[in-house]
């Protein structure tokens, strides 16, 4: 249990919490697997995302 009291420091984030954090991630997906595992071609990608959490 925590109480709030005006001037302590949990009063204050509480009052201005920080800014969240948060992470952004990408993915490539391989448009042409087969003939890049053959040795056929380059690998064509494709970018997925932001995914952010």
């Amino acid at each position: 249990e925590i109480t709030l009291t005006e001037g302590s420091k949990v009063f204050a984030t509480w009052k201005n919490p920080p800014p969240p954090v948060y992470m952004q991630f990408f993915f490539f997906n391989v448009t042409n697997p087969d003939e890049f595992l053959k040795g056929e071609a380059k690998a064509r990608l494709t970018e997925v995302g932001p995914y952010t959490f």
